[in-house]
């Protein structure tokens, strides 16, 4: 019996340890087999390269930890494992997964902006030298994140959001030289109406609509009333926090697109100086069959978009923009013979002020998220 009980025993030992080398050895092979990928769409980023050899990598550590991401990034069935992962997560309490709460009625939304002071100050130093040195109508748009505007559905335990205070000290450092648009209370107040999509840090066309009007309005401007847009309505739409959460099994969101009856449009895009694209609409619907859809609107994140409607006057608008100017823009573009976007992370071709000039500039529009507005470097390039 003894000598039974230890055969198996042995066996058992020996079972497992065949079946610990075989999936070692089939992941192995499968690793070797598989093709490096440059980008993933599920989350939307970059994956970590192969890293260069060399003796100083070696001797100051970069190369095994650059190789440590290359390994993490390049394992095979990484989205599985990624999402088993954040379903892990969640099953045993934990929130905020990769700076991502899941929220109540499926949404997804960013933990709190990390606060730069400095480099906060730099950049409206900036923006206010820029205003001061052109006789323009100048206004600021600051977008609260989704966090701040949907406090009832966030999780029990969080992070505080500050948003309402951060907007309004900047507010108040460029009172001077910025007529200021208070989004904060506007989106709180809206009721019902979805501002932000569940999936994505970003505005939907309805919020994107209610903070033009709120722009409008302040310059005088009737806004196109909301019963007078086509709306069209497009699903599969899964944004920035759902590839950041990983929880693959979410509903995704609705896409929608406003448009005006017989609008009439030219938008010509460029990147360091080349033009790379002219259309007749304001969105660019190839886009849609690809898994990142947001590039719908407008075409996404270009150095320099002029947008023309010929069947409006005049007004033309400057807009400094982070990827929420995307979608205002297309509702924006119905109230103005000129819109010209500058989006200074890529925008490099020559100096903001000469677009001035260029185009006729009457009025200049700040559009950006909370986050950007703090931490994007870029804003550095405005002269």
């Amino acid at each position: 019996m003894k000598e039974t009980t230890e055969k198996y025993i042995a066996q058992s030992r020996a079972a497992a340890a065949i079946l610990f080398c075989s999936l070692l050895g089939a992941v192995l092979f499968a690793f070797i087999l598989s093709p490096s990928k440059d980008f993933s769409v599920f989350e939307k980023r970059a994956l970590a390269r192969f890293p260069r050899f060399s003796l100083s990598s070696i001797i100051d550590g970069s190369f095994e930890s650059e190789l440590e991401k290359y390994l993490q990034d390049q394992f095979p069935l990484r989205n599985l494992f990624v999402g088993i992962g954040s379903y892990f997560d969640a099953a045993t309490g934990k929130n905020g997964t990769d700076g991502i709460y899941r929220c109540s009625d499926g949404y997804f939304v960013d933990e709190p902006v990390q606060y730069d002071a400095a480099g906060l100050e730099a950049n409206l130093n900036i923006l206010n030298d820029f205003a001061q040195s052109h006789s323009l109508d100048s206004y600021m748009m600051i977008v609260p994140s989704a966090g701040y505007v949907l406090s009832d559905k966030l999780p029990r335990v969080h992070r505080q959001f500050n948003d309402g205070e951060i907007i309004s000290s900047i507010y108040r450092e460029v009172g001077g030289c910025f007529k200021t648009i208070d989004l904060c209370t506007a989106f709180q107040e809206s009721g019902d109406l979805q501002i932000y999509y569940k999936t994505d840090h970003h505005w939907t066309s309805a919020g994107a609509n209610l903070a033009g009007t709120c722009f409008l309005e302040m310059l005088g401007i009737s806004p196109v009333p909301p019963q007078s847009f086509f709306v069209r309505s497009v699903s599969g739409f899964r944004g920035t926090t759902y590839s950041k959460a990983a929880m693959w099994l979410s509903k995704p969101d609705k896409m929608e697109f406003w448009s005006v009856d017989g609008g009439s449009f030219n938008v010509a895009i460029s990147d360091t100086g080349k033009k790379t694209s002219v259309s007749d609409s304001l969105f660019f619907e190839e886009h849609l069959a690809e898994y990142d859809m947001y590039p719908a609107y407008l075409d996404g994140n270009h150095g320099l978009t002029v947008i023309t409607n010929n069947n409006v006057e005049g007004g033309s608008l400057l807009m400094l923009k982070d990827s929420y100017a995307n979608a205002i823009a297309t509702i924006l573009a119905n109230s103005f013979r000129t819109i010209v976007m500058a989006d200074l992370r890529h925008y490099r071709t020559s100096a903001v002020s000469e677009l001035i000039g260029e185009h006729g500039i009457d009025s200049l529009l700040v559009v950006y998220g909370i986050d950007n507005i703090i931490n994007d470097s870029n804003i550095m390039w405005l002269r």
